[in-house]
């Protein structure tokens, strides 16, 4: 009875926790953005020179992805987060946890906005 009520509740939690959303949160340099905060990021393109920040990484990476991903796929890429190592920013892009899917992958070079390598495990999977 009691196992029943704990699984019940950790359930219930994490229910939760994803319809919640995903809140922006900078932790050791990882940076993860809501949806809405995808949305906003519109200003960076690639090759337009230096990418500063973790923001200006992503609003790169959603520019790429929406020139090779159809419009229904590019919407469930909810979740993002940049990474610099390097001078190279390592963007990823990648749905909740409701379906069967991968991280897309996108490389892009700090100095210069360039993109350096697209991996999308995704590409030519039955959906």
């Amino acid at each position: 009875m009691k196992a029943s009520i704990l699984v019940m509740l950790i359930l219930i939690g994490t229910i939760v926790s994803i319809a919640s959303g995903f809140e922006m949160v900078t932790t050791n340099g990882v940076t993860r953005v809501t949806n809405e905060d995808l949305a906003a990021i519109t200003e960076h393109k690639p090759s337009n020179g230096y990418v500063g920040d973790a923001k200006a990484a992503l609003a790169i990476g959603k520019y790429v992805l929406r020139q090779l991903l159809d419009p229904e796929e590019f919407q469930r890429k909810v979740c993002a987060d940049a990474t610099l190592k390097d001078g190279i920013w390592t963007v990823q892009y990648w749905e909740p946890a409701f379906r069967i899917n991968f991280t897309i992958v996108i490389l892009i070079r700090q100095q210069t906005g360039t993109i350096m390598r697209y991996e999308d495990p995704n590409a030519g999977r039955n959906r």
